[in-house]
């Protein structure tokens, strides 16, 4: 999230928020935060209300994860937020836009909350100054991950808001 490797505050945060949709729905992925200390919790996105049996189909829906079950992270030096495809199906395609951590409260005009990345400059910086990182496949895993923009100024069905979204092959 940040280049510096500082971590960022999030503890007056509630949750962490992310626009997703598969590509056929069903789709499960977890979220994991990590801190700069090393301290990593991984949560399902079926423990977000409306996800329990994982995307539920093509459209964009909004997953709520309270940063309370994210046990064992310091979230007060939070260094990555990571994307993990570790459960069946293990193949598939996944759209995530607008990435952020939130208060819960209404939302007022504009964006809310710290935005981690919107994806809508077309580049792989964050809006924190960071990256996107590396992709390593997970354990025994031999398959191959892409990242690839979508967007480019045109209506693109792949897109929930402005330009981009991050559009995440695993296999």
């Amino acid at each position: 999230m940040r280049p510096n490797r500082t971590g960022y505050n999030v503890t007056s945060y509630t949750d962490i928020r992310i626009n997703c949709r598969g590509n056929s729905g069903g789709e499960k992925f977890k979220v994991e935060l990590v801190d700069t200390a090393g301290g990593t919790h991984a949560v399902n996105i079926i423990m977000a209300p409306g996800f329990e049996e994982g995307l539920k189909n093509t459209e964009y829906q909004e997953a709520v994860l309270p940063l309370a079950l994210f046990t064992g992270v310091n979230l007060s030096s939070l260094k990555q937020v990571n994307i993990i495809f570790d459960q069946e199906p293990k193949t598939g395609t996944v759209y995530l836009d607008y990435i952020r951590f939130t208060d819960l409260s209404s939302p007022p005009p504009g964006t809310t909350g710290l935005v981690v990345d919107d994806f809508n400059d077309g580049t792989f910086v964050n809006n924190l100054g960071g990256g996107t990182g590396t992709i390593i496949p997970a354990g025994n895993s031999s398959g191959v991950m892409a990242l690839d923009f979508e967007g480019g100024g045109t209506v693109n069905p792949n897109v929930k808001e402005g330009l981009g979204a991050l559009k995440m092959d695993y296999n």
